[in-house]
């Protein structure tokens, strides 16, 4: 049976490297076709880029087939840009492709066969990467707070390369826009039906648009919005704080009925006074931490993204 298919493209200041991706999504374009059978579109949603990477999109997306394009108003970050063009697309399934072409061809179209297998979320995760040290290194410590603090098994190096079904990401935009991270979600409402490992490879033009502060916006995302296990382990170890403090003031109430008296005056009960105030203090907090961490998942985020330009496909 022939399905529809659409390769959803996030850009942002990729000028100098259009062309090299222009010739990467026409052969991708072409295998995915004869892998379902149906068309497939390429949409690319630019994120307010300030070079003439737009500009440049208008020029190609004539020549080929089923090419789309939307830009925003303002750059609205990479997982809101993803979620928006899902919301403008209804094929039966996606691909979400990387305009740096650090993610290689041949395992997009792998994706590709497992979704047609009938998988709905095929994920590509990264067991190695082209990065400095440092990059390496704090992606390490991103995946493992947040695995470790989320009660939904999220999959570590789970990277934003994968096919999702319709039945999954026609679901994904519906509780909003901001302040997410599409992974969690799908980790925590879907689960990965199928993993492909691959290695990360180099940029091939330019440089990064994701820098630090942009990374650090998605950890914190991340980690605030699926970390619930962290106010847990806060709450635990102050109320484990408390009952030693507790202690301590019930021994030093019983070594002064029985007559002890400490070389140092009041300093042992003043250790005590503090420590059990700060328990009281810091399990009062993690609770209302937690209580935020539900208010968070409630409330559903209503910062839609902003056309600024739109060229679409007459056949898209």
């Amino acid at each position: 049976m022939a399905k529809s298919f659409t390769i959803l493209v996030p850009v942002f200041n990729e000028f100098f490297g259009l062309k090299i991706l222009e010739e990467n999504l026409v052969l991708l374009q072409k295998n995915i076709s004869s892998i379902t059978n149906g068309p497939v579109n390429v949409l690319f949603i630019d994120n307010f880029s300030t070079d003439e990477t737009f500009t440049e999109l208008e020029k190609i997306l004539p020549n080929n087939t089923n090419w789309s394009a939307i830009q925003l108003v303002r750059n609205y970050g990479v997982q809101s840009s993803l979620l928006f063009g899902m919301s403008q697309i209804s094929t039966d399934g996606l691909l979400v492709f990387q305009s740096d072409m650090q993610d290689p061809i041949d395992v997009a179209l792998k994706l590709v066969e497992e979704w047609v297998r009938g998988k709905r979320v095929v994920a590509g995760v990264t067991d190695k990467r082209s990065e400095n040290v440092f990059d390496v290194f704090g992606r390490r410590i991103f995946y493992k707070v947040l695995t470790k603090s989320s009660d939904f098994g999220l999959l570590p190096w789970f990277h934003d390369f994968y096919v999702l079904d319709i039945e999954v990401y026609s679901q994904l935009y519906r509780k909003g826009f901001s302040h997410e991270l599409i992974r969690g979600r799908i980790s925590e409402e879907f689960g990965v039906d199928s993993i492909i490992k691959y290695k990360r490879a180099s940029r091939k033009t330019g440089n990064s648009s994701f820098n630090f502060a942009r990374k650090y916006q998605m950890a914190l995302d991340g980690i605030l919005k699926y970390g619930s296990r962290i106010p847990r382990i806060f709450s635990l170890y102050s109320f484990m704080l408390a009952i030693l403090s507790t202690s301590a003031v019930l021994l030093i109430l019983s070594s002064w009925i029985i007559g002890f008296r400490s070389p140092v005056q009041g300093w042992l009960s003043l250790v005590c006074i503090s420590l059990t105030i700060l328990s009281i203090f810091g399990f009062g907090f993690s609770i209302i931490i937690e209580f935020l961490f539900r208010l968070i998942r409630i409330i559903d985020s209503s910062d839609v993204p902003t056309v600024r330009k739109k060229i679409i496909s007459s056949k898209f």
